[in-house]
């Protein structure tokens, strides 16, 4: 701002007034409609995705199939009339009531609650697994932000270089060799950097899909910590895993009432019976059904509860295993990640940045060749780009560290 256009916003303050108004209503509408969101928020929205609604869904569905499993059979009324026009007329009201004493009610509600709890613990790794997916989605992105800014610096700077390299061209004292390269490294860089904001746009609108977020409009916040945190201990295992033993304890309890499974399911019959003639007549009707079990035995109901049995002592056997496993390769990766960012944040970050000063001063000196700011900038963009990589490694490997302990459960 000159200094007569200063003198004319203090001589008008009604002018100054108004161009106050306008740059913040410009600066609130460059941040509006901006969405934050840090790890937590990605933890919190994915519950919301179709994939873990649907397996919600699975839930209710086995809940809803456990209910029908422990119904008792509904008794019946019957009425009955028999007529020889003329003659005498007879009615007959009947109550039956079916009594099952065998395991056959017994064992299906075992099996009910089995199949419960195995979709229970599926329904935790959908989420565990979404989960992962979208919190690797969101520090990818976050990386993918990174290497943009050090890519673009590294543009910039081969920008000033060929400047500098213009102003010694023109006194003569720069050859051929050194321009065409120059060209090539800046167009290579340039490329890089086309590349870097590609997979960042890509990876942007992924963990929007996830999240269910407008791409446009998304603001990503890690947390302040630059070294990725460690996950934290969990004493108790996993929520998916509890629920895989109370399915193979289930299936046992199943295995047990099939047992008697082949005890034959009664039906008691009671009624009263009218019959009209020359005069009414009252009675009654008593009856008992006995099923025959010649066919059906309950071999049916005990073989779904061996089969269902395995199955769960299989899937608890495999989470266990994969738990264990992840655990150790989660926790090997996170500490190397955590010494190479210590490594990359300590000694080397102090000689990269003297070796890459010393190097920008002697070349706009004339003292140094072109080779050796190349270099410099080479290395000062592959330290930048390894940090990056190295915290990218330890927050992912802090996540499968934590998924394993059930911490997304």
């Amino acid at each position: 701002m000159t200094a007569s256009s200063s003198k004319l916003l203090l001589e008008n303050p009604m002018m100054a007034r108004s161009l106050a108004l306008a740059t913040i209503l410009l600066f609130f509408g460059a941040h509006a409609g901006a969405e934050t969101i840090s790890e937590r928020d990605v933890e919190r929205r994915v519950l919301s995705h179709p994939e873990v609604a649907a397996a919600r869904q699975n839930v209710a569905l086995a809940t809803a199939r456990q209910t029908t499993a422990g119904l008792y059979p509904n008794p019946s009324v019957a009425w009955q009339r028999e007529d020889f026009p003329g003659y005498e007329r007879e009615d007959v009201v009947s109550l039956t009531l079916p009594v099952d004493v065998s395991g056959r009610r017994g064992a299906a509600r075992a099996l009910g609650r089995a199949e419960t709890a195995s979709t229970r613990a599926g329904e935790a790794r959908t989420r565990t697994a979404l989960t992962v997916r979208a919190l690797d989605v969101f520090y990818a992105a976050i990386a993918a932000e990174q290497r943009v800014k050090v890519v673009r610096a590294a543009v910039t700077r081969l920008e000033e270089a060929t400047r500098v390299l213009a102003a010694r061209q023109s006194a003569g004292n720069v050859s051929g060799y050194d321009t065409y390269r120059l060209q090539v490294a800046l167009e290579l860089a340039r490329s890089d950097l086309d590349r870097v904001s590609s997979e960042q746009a890509a990876l942007r609108a992924q963990l929007a899909f996830l999240v269910g977020m407008d791409e446009r409009t998304l603001v990503l916040r890690a947390t302040p910590a630059s070294v990725a945190p460690p996950a934290t201990a969990r004493n108790q295992e996993p929520r998916s895993l509890r629920d895989a033993r109370s399915a193979i304890s289930e299936a046992r309890k199943a295995g047990d009432a099939a047992r008697s499974a082949w005890l034959p399911t009664l039906e008691v019959t009671a009624g009263f019976r009218v019959g009209a003639a020359e005069e009414t007549r009252y009675g009654y009707v008593a009856g008992i059904a006995v099923e025959l079990p010649l066919w059906s035995r309950g071999q049916d109901v005990s073989a779904e509860a061996r089969a269902r049995e395995g199955l769960a002592a299989a899937e608890a056997s495999a989470l266990e295993h994969a738990a264990a496993s992840e655990q150790l390769t989660a926790q090997q990766e996170l500490q190397g990640a955590l010494i190479e960012q210590q490594r990359l944040r300590g000694v080397a970050r102090e000689r990269f940045e003297q070796v890459l000063r010393a190097a920008e001063s002697s070349y706009r000196e004339g003292t140094r060749p072109l080779s050796e700011l190349l270099d410099a900038h080479d290395m000062a963009r592959e330290l930048e780009l390894r940090s990056i990589d190295a915290e990218l490694r330890g927050r992912r490997a802090s996540v499968r560290l934590r998924a394993a302990r059930g911490e997304f459960e």
